[in-house]
C-alpha cells in the first residue's frame, strides 16, 4: 500500500506529505505520475549538477514480476520499486525503442552548497515546503 499522498493542480504538484514521511527520512525517492510526466520526490539535493536523466528497468527478485525502475540522475541511481510509485507503474517501452518523458525533480532542501549546483531558474515553492529543483527536463526511458 502506498503511504505517500500528492495532489496536482493543472499538471503541477500542489502538495505532498512525502517530506514528512519515513521514506524521506530513510532516503527513498518516490515517483508520482501525472499524465505522462514524471514527478520525482528526492530525499536530498543531488551531489552534483544533473545534466542527463534515464530510467531503466532492472531485475529485482523482490518485485512480483521480477523487475523495477531505476532512475539515473548523472551518477546517482535511485531505485523505484512499485511501492514507491504513486499510481500505476509506468509500462516498459517496446523492445529496442526509446520513449521520452518530462521529468520534474523536487526536494525539501533549499540551499545549495559548493558542489551542489542546481541547473534551474529560480526554484518554485510547492506546498509542504518542497522546492521544485528542475522543471521540464527530458527524461529518456529506454532499454539497453
Amino acid at each position: 500500500m502506498n503511504s505517500v499522498k500528492a495532489s496536482f493542480a493543472g499538471g503541477v504538484l500542489h502538495s505532498t506529505d512525502y517530506f514528512s514521511s519515513r521514506d524521506h527520512e530513510e532516503g527513498r525517492a518516490w515517483l508520482v505520475l501525472s499524465s505522462c510526466d514524471w514527478h520525482v520526490l528526492l530525499p536530498r539535493l543531488p551531489a552534483s549538477r544533473i545534466t542527463v536523466a534515464h530510467a531503466r528497468p532492472v531485475t529485482d527478485c523482490q518485485e512480483l514480476d521480477g523487475w523495477r525502475w531505476r532512475l539515473e540522475l548523472g551518477g546517482w541511481h535511485l531505485p523505484l520499486p512499485r511501492r514507491q510509485i504513486l499510481s500505476q507503474r509506468p509500462l516498459l517501452p517496446q523492445p529496442y525503442t526509446h520513449a521520452e518523458r518530462t521529468l520534474t525533480l523536487y526536494t525539501h532542501e533549499m540551499k545549495a552548497t559548493s558542489g551542489q549546483s542546481v541547473d534551474s531558474t529560480a526554484p518554485r515553492r510547492v506546498g509542504g515546503g518542497a522546492v521544485c529543483l528542475k522543471s521540464l527536463q527530458t527524461l529518456g526511458i529506454g532499454l539497453r
